[in-house]
C-alpha cells in the first residue's frame, strides 16, 4: 500500500525495521551491545557524520562505557570498588576484557 505522505524509501525502511516483530525468527535475530557500536564506531568508520558523532556522545554517557573507560584508566581493582562489583562480575560484561588488556588485569594496585 502507497503512503501518499512519505516517500517510498521511507515507506521501505519502515517496512524493513518492523519486520523483525512479524516474523517468526525474530528472537534469532542478534542485537548489538553497547560495545559492538562502540568498537565499531572507532575501528571502522572514516567519516564522523552528525548521527555517528550522536551516536558516539550517546555511548559516552553509558553506565557501560564509564567503567570501560575506568578500567582503561586505572585498572579494574579501582573500577570494581568504584562501580561496588566484584572484577569477576566486570569480566562478565561485553568489552570489558578489552579495557583490561588495555590497563592489565590488576594495574599498579598489586
Amino acid at each position: 500500500m502507497q503512503c501518499r505522505f512519505l516517500p517510498y524509501n521511507v515507506v521501505c525502511l519502515i517496512r524493513e525495521y518492523s519486520q523483525p516483530l512479524t516474523r517468526p525468527d525474530w528472537r534469532t535475530i542478534k542485537k548489538m551491545t553497547t560495545f559492538d557500536l562502540y568498537a565499531y564506531s572507532y575501528r571502522h568508520l572514516k567519516i564522523l557524520t552528525p548521527l555517528m558523532e550522536m551516536l558516539i556522545d550517546n555511548i559516552h554517557h553509558t553506565n557501560w562505557y564509564n567503567i570501560y573507560i575506568a578500567i582503561k584508566l586505572s585498572g579494574i581493582y579501582i573500577a570494581s570498588i568504584k562501580y561496588n562489583m566484584t572484577p569477576e562480575e566486570i569480566l562478565r560484561i561485553k568489552g570489558m576484557s578489552d579495557a583490561v588488556a588495555y590497563h592489565g588485569f590488576w594495574g599498579d594496585e598489586q
